[in-house]
Protein backbone atom coordinates (compact mmCIF):
# COMPACT_ATOMS: atom_id res chain seq x y z
CA UNK A 1 0.00 0.00 0.00
CA UNK A 2 1.53 3.51 -1.16
CA UNK A 3 1.93 6.16 1.22
CA UNK A 4 0.36 9.51 0.54
CA UNK A 5 2.08 12.61 2.43
CA UNK A 6 -0.02 16.37 2.56
CA UNK A 7 0.44 19.55 4.91
CA UNK A 8 -2.39 20.56 7.00
CA UNK A 9 -2.03 23.35 9.40
CA UNK A 10 1.48 23.84 9.21
CA UNK A 11 2.43 19.97 9.59
CA UNK A 12 3.05 17.11 7.28
CA UNK A 13 0.73 13.87 7.73
CA UNK A 14 0.89 11.26 5.78
CA UNK A 15 -1.58 8.01 5.24
CA UNK A 16 -1.78 4.99 3.61
CA UNK A 17 -3.67 4.93 -0.09
CA UNK A 18 -6.00 2.39 -0.20
CA UNK A 19 -7.88 2.50 -3.50
CA UNK A 20 -6.91 0.99 -7.06
CA UNK A 21 -6.48 3.91 -8.79
CA UNK A 22 -3.40 5.76 -8.46
CA UNK A 23 -2.97 8.39 -5.87
CA UNK A 24 -3.62 11.88 -7.01
CA UNK A 25 -0.27 13.66 -7.75
CA UNK A 26 -1.01 16.36 -4.44
CA UNK A 27 -3.20 16.66 -1.61
CA UNK A 28 -5.42 19.70 -0.44
CA UNK A 29 -7.17 20.05 2.72
CA UNK A 30 -11.21 20.95 2.48
CA UNK A 31 -13.55 21.20 4.89
CA UNK A 32 -17.29 22.36 5.50
CA UNK A 33 -15.77 26.24 3.55
CA UNK A 34 -15.05 24.63 0.94
CA UNK A 35 -17.42 26.07 -2.17
CA UNK A 36 -18.24 23.56 -4.55
CA UNK A 37 -16.97 25.32 -7.37
CA UNK A 38 -13.13 25.66 -5.52
CA UNK A 39 -13.48 21.80 -5.08
CA UNK A 40 -14.23 21.02 -8.59
CA UNK A 41 -11.86 23.07 -10.01
CA UNK A 42 -8.95 21.50 -7.82
CA UNK A 43 -10.52 17.86 -8.52
CA UNK A 44 -9.94 18.64 -12.24
CA UNK A 45 -6.60 19.93 -11.74
CA UNK A 46 -5.83 16.66 -10.13
CA UNK A 47 -5.23 17.21 -6.30
CA UNK A 48 -6.99 14.69 -4.35
CA UNK A 49 -9.57 16.76 -1.44
CA UNK A 50 -8.47 15.67 2.00
CA UNK A 51 -12.31 16.05 3.71
CA UNK A 52 -11.79 17.88 6.99
CA UNK A 53 -15.74 18.52 7.95
CA UNK A 54 -19.16 16.78 8.51
CA UNK A 55 -19.22 13.59 6.96
CA UNK A 56 -22.42 14.52 6.00
CA UNK A 57 -21.89 17.60 3.86
CA UNK A 58 -18.96 15.65 2.45
CA UNK A 59 -21.86 13.73 0.61
CA UNK A 60 -23.14 17.52 -0.14
CA UNK A 61 -20.26 18.05 -1.87
CA UNK A 62 -19.87 14.76 -3.55
CA UNK A 63 -23.08 15.71 -5.33
CA UNK A 64 -22.30 18.78 -5.99
CA UNK A 65 -19.07 17.77 -7.80
CA UNK A 66 -21.41 15.43 -10.03
CA UNK A 67 -23.80 17.91 -11.06
CA UNK A 68 -21.01 20.01 -12.38
CA UNK A 69 -19.36 17.26 -13.82
CA UNK A 70 -23.13 16.46 -15.34
CA UNK A 71 -23.35 19.77 -17.16
CA UNK A 72 -21.23 18.69 -20.42
CA UNK A 73 -23.79 17.00 -23.38
CA UNK A 74 -22.69 13.04 -23.07
CA UNK A 75 -20.32 12.56 -26.20
CA UNK A 76 -21.86 11.14 -29.22
CA UNK A 77 -19.80 7.19 -29.62
CA UNK A 78 -20.22 4.63 -27.45
CA UNK A 79 -15.96 4.07 -26.52
CA UNK A 80 -16.04 8.23 -26.20
CA UNK A 81 -19.04 7.90 -24.13
CA UNK A 82 -17.26 5.43 -21.78
CA UNK A 83 -13.90 7.00 -21.52
CA UNK A 84 -16.72 10.30 -20.48
CA UNK A 85 -17.89 8.20 -18.12
CA UNK A 86 -14.44 6.98 -16.62
CA UNK A 87 -12.83 10.17 -16.56
CA UNK A 88 -16.03 11.66 -14.34
CA UNK A 89 -15.45 8.21 -12.28
CA UNK A 90 -12.52 9.60 -11.28
CA UNK A 91 -12.97 13.15 -10.68
CA UNK A 92 -15.35 12.44 -7.89
CA UNK A 93 -13.29 9.48 -6.70
CA UNK A 94 -10.81 12.61 -5.93
CA UNK A 95 -12.61 13.44 -3.13
CA UNK A 96 -10.75 11.17 -0.18
CA UNK A 97 -12.00 10.72 3.37
CA UNK A 98 -9.71 9.52 6.24
CA UNK A 99 -9.65 6.17 8.26
CA UNK A 100 -8.47 5.43 11.13
CA UNK A 101 -6.57 2.67 12.40
CA UNK A 102 -9.56 1.36 13.76
CA UNK A 103 -10.87 1.63 10.48
CA UNK A 104 -13.09 4.37 12.04
CA UNK A 105 -13.90 7.86 10.28
CA UNK A 106 -13.06 10.40 12.37
CA UNK A 107 -15.29 13.04 10.98
CA UNK A 108 -18.45 14.70 12.54
CA UNK A 109 -21.73 12.46 12.42
CA UNK A 110 -19.94 9.53 10.36
CA UNK A 111 -21.27 6.47 10.43
CA UNK A 112 -19.78 3.27 12.17
CA UNK A 113 -18.21 1.24 9.07
CA UNK A 114 -15.89 -0.94 11.20
CA UNK A 115 -17.71 -4.08 10.29
CA UNK A 116 -18.11 -3.02 7.01
CA UNK A 117 -14.51 -2.43 6.07
CA UNK A 118 -12.95 -5.47 8.00
CA UNK A 119 -15.11 -7.55 5.48
CA UNK A 120 -13.91 -5.35 2.48
CA UNK A 121 -10.30 -4.31 3.70
CA UNK A 122 -9.61 -7.03 6.10
CA UNK A 123 -7.40 -6.01 9.32
CA UNK A 124 -6.60 -2.76 9.81
CA UNK A 125 -2.81 -1.82 8.64
CA UNK A 126 -2.79 1.59 10.04
CA UNK A 127 -4.22 5.06 9.01
CA UNK A 128 -5.58 5.41 5.44
CA UNK A 129 -7.22 7.46 3.22
CA UNK A 130 -10.16 6.20 1.00
CA UNK A 131 -12.17 7.49 -1.74
CA UNK A 132 -15.64 8.78 -0.78
CA UNK A 133 -17.13 6.99 -3.64
CA UNK A 134 -15.35 3.75 -2.91
CA UNK A 135 -16.15 3.88 1.29
CA UNK A 136 -20.17 4.61 -0.13
CA UNK A 137 -20.12 1.27 -1.90
CA UNK A 138 -18.49 -0.25 0.94
CA UNK A 139 -21.60 0.75 3.17
CA UNK A 140 -23.94 -0.30 0.14
CA UNK A 141 -22.52 -3.50 -0.09
CA UNK A 142 -22.36 -4.05 3.92
CA UNK A 143 -26.08 -3.13 4.17
CA UNK A 144 -27.10 -5.48 1.03
CA UNK A 145 -25.41 -8.52 2.73
CA UNK A 146 -26.91 -7.97 5.74
CA UNK A 147 -30.22 -7.42 4.39
CA UNK A 148 -29.99 -9.85 1.86
CA UNK A 149 -31.44 -9.82 -1.31
CA UNK A 150 -35.02 -11.17 -2.57
CA UNK A 151 -35.19 -14.37 -4.74
CA UNK A 152 -38.76 -14.94 -5.70
CA UNK A 153 -37.37 -18.51 -7.76
CA UNK A 154 -36.26 -19.57 -4.43
CA UNK A 155 -39.20 -17.53 -1.81
CA UNK A 156 -36.26 -16.40 0.89
CA UNK A 157 -33.29 -13.94 0.95
CA UNK A 158 -30.04 -14.52 0.22
CA UNK A 159 -27.25 -13.15 2.20
CA UNK A 160 -23.90 -12.72 -0.98
CA UNK A 161 -20.50 -12.55 0.55
CA UNK A 162 -19.27 -9.35 0.19
CA UNK A 163 -16.27 -10.27 -1.90
CA UNK A 164 -19.38 -11.28 -4.56
CA UNK A 165 -20.73 -8.19 -4.13
CA UNK A 166 -17.57 -5.94 -4.88
CA UNK A 167 -16.23 -8.45 -7.38
CA UNK A 168 -16.31 -7.30 -11.26
CA UNK A 169 -19.44 -8.51 -13.03
CA UNK A 170 -19.81 -11.45 -14.92
CA UNK A 171 -22.10 -12.92 -17.06
CA UNK A 172 -24.20 -15.95 -15.00
CA UNK A 173 -27.98 -17.33 -14.96
CA UNK A 174 -29.90 -15.28 -12.97
CA UNK A 175 -32.01 -17.33 -9.88
CA UNK A 176 -35.39 -16.25 -11.71
CA UNK A 177 -34.96 -17.38 -15.23
CA UNK A 178 -36.32 -20.50 -15.92
CA UNK A 179 -34.00 -23.23 -17.14
CA UNK A 180 -34.22 -23.92 -21.38
CA UNK A 181 -36.02 -27.17 -21.55
CA UNK A 182 -34.09 -30.42 -23.16
CA UNK A 183 -33.81 -30.76 -26.92
CA UNK A 184 -35.12 -34.17 -28.03
CA UNK A 185 -32.63 -36.65 -28.70
CA UNK A 186 -30.64 -36.57 -31.71
CA UNK A 187 -31.29 -32.84 -32.36
CA UNK A 188 -28.06 -30.12 -32.18
CA UNK A 189 -28.61 -26.80 -30.69
CA UNK A 190 -26.40 -24.05 -32.60
CA UNK A 191 -24.69 -21.13 -30.89
CA UNK A 192 -23.04 -19.53 -32.92
CA UNK A 193 -20.11 -17.42 -31.80
CA UNK A 194 -19.99 -19.56 -28.68
CA UNK A 195 -16.91 -21.47 -29.86
CA UNK A 196 -17.31 -25.55 -29.44
CA UNK A 197 -20.67 -24.61 -26.50
CA UNK A 198 -23.78 -26.88 -28.51
CA UNK A 199 -21.72 -29.11 -30.40
CA UNK A 200 -21.86 -32.97 -30.02
CA UNK A 201 -18.83 -34.62 -27.67
CA UNK A 202 -16.10 -36.06 -29.85
CA UNK A 203 -17.37 -32.92 -32.64
CA UNK A 204 -15.53 -30.25 -31.60
CA UNK A 205 -13.18 -30.46 -34.61
CA UNK A 206 -16.44 -29.83 -36.84
CA UNK A 207 -18.72 -27.13 -38.61
CA UNK A 208 -21.68 -27.02 -36.75
CA UNK A 209 -23.41 -25.20 -39.96
CA UNK A 210 -24.29 -27.87 -41.90
CA UNK A 211 -23.42 -30.64 -40.01
CA UNK A 212 -26.17 -33.61 -40.13
CA UNK A 213 -27.96 -34.09 -37.27
CA UNK A 214 -27.01 -37.31 -34.75
CA UNK A 215 -28.19 -40.72 -35.54
CA UNK A 216 -28.29 -43.19 -33.15
CA UNK A 217 -27.20 -45.85 -35.59
CA UNK A 218 -23.42 -45.87 -36.54
CA UNK A 219 -22.44 -43.94 -39.07
CA UNK A 220 -21.54 -45.10 -42.42
CA UNK A 221 -18.30 -42.69 -42.74
CA UNK A 222 -17.12 -41.12 -39.91
CA UNK A 223 -15.91 -36.99 -40.92
CA UNK A 224 -12.18 -36.38 -40.84
CA UNK A 225 -11.60 -34.79 -37.68
CA UNK A 226 -7.56 -34.00 -38.38
CA UNK A 227 -7.86 -30.06 -38.26
CA UNK A 228 -11.08 -27.45 -38.64
CA UNK A 229 -10.69 -27.11 -42.44
CA UNK A 230 -10.57 -30.66 -43.13
CA UNK A 231 -13.87 -31.26 -40.38
CA UNK A 232 -15.70 -28.32 -42.27
CA UNK A 233 -15.12 -29.69 -45.78
CA UNK A 234 -16.06 -33.13 -44.76
CA UNK A 235 -19.65 -32.09 -42.88
CA UNK A 236 -19.98 -29.68 -46.42
CA UNK A 237 -19.75 -33.01 -49.05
Amino acid sequence: MPDVHWNEEGHTLSAGWRSAEPPPSRLVRVDDTTKADTAYRLAREGAGLVWRGDFHNARQLLRALARRADRQPPPAGFHAYRQARATRAVLLGRLLVPLSQELTVPLRRAPDVRQACTEAYGPAEGPTLVPLTELLGVIGAHEWRRKGVEVPALGERIHPPLRRVLSRPRRVRRPGRPRPAALPHGRLRHRHGHGRAGRPAGQEGASSRSWPPISTSAPSRAPATTSRGSGCRAASR
